[in-house]
């Protein structure tokens, strides 16, 4: 769980670039300070999960009022080249849950790149692997396109799950990607022993992520 959760939220800090389309528009980007406001709006509150005995375990930065982290990671799905944003301006904030969930969700909000973008690199890349070894040992065998059921009011979803091979018990992790204009949101679930267990209560709250996502 930790070792999940501290790699998802990593990825707000460095990595691979991936391109932005030519713009032909003369309307000046949004600020890092205006897109931090979205990213702030559009990030699942910490309360988000009360229901489910979740609690906040840590967020990314740990408070409102320090900036959000420019030009991060926004996955390194197969154990690749970290994928980030490297073209224009993008910042991310990231929260992570335990108690009743073992969720993390990271969001992204680029001046110029949508999000659908994005998620497709992650959709490529999710079915060109099978194995890898993103920490030395310990394998991960990735199932990609899970279905699932997209969120209104979210441009373009996609799921994927691994199986993470630890000596003692494998257990399932489950990401989903959400992306709704210029916004991307990754959602971590971890911790189960079943894919069907990790992808049941990823689902169950994809549909809290998206209400946040939605309102940014």
């Amino acid at each position: 769980m930790a070792v999940a959760l501290a790699g998802l939220l990593a990825a707000c800090t460095g990595g691979g670039p991936v391109a932005s389309p030519a713009t032909t528009s003369s309307t000046a980007p949004p600020s890092p300070a205006e897109l931090d406001e979205r990213v702030k709006k559009a990030l699942a509150p910490p309360g988000a999960f009360d229901v489910f005995g979740g609690r906040v375990a840590l967020t990314s930065p740990a408070n409102d009022s320090d900036p959000g982290h420019e030009q991060s990671n926004v996955s390194a799905a197969c154990g690749g080249s970290p994928l980030r944003v490297d073209s224009g301006i993008s910042v991310s904030r990231s929260r992570a849950w335990t108690g009743g969930v073992n969720l993390a969700e990271s969001v992204h909000a680029m001046s110029d790149l949508p999000g659908s973008v994005l998620l497709t690199t992650v959709q490529r890349r999710s079915r060109l692997c099978t194995t890898y070894y993103p920490y030395g040992r310990t394998a991960h065998t990735v199932v990609p396109d899970v279905p699932h059921v997209k969120p209104h009011g979210i441009d373009e979803s996609y799921v994927f799950c691994e199986r993470v091979d630890h000596p003692e018990m494998p257990l399932w992790q489950c990401y989903a990607y959400l992306a709704r204009g210029t916004l991307l949101a990754v959602i971590l679930e971890v911790g189960n022993r079943t894919k069907e267990a990790a992808l049941l209560r990823l689902t169950s709250a994809v549909p809290i992520f998206a209400e946040s996502l939605v309102k940014a």
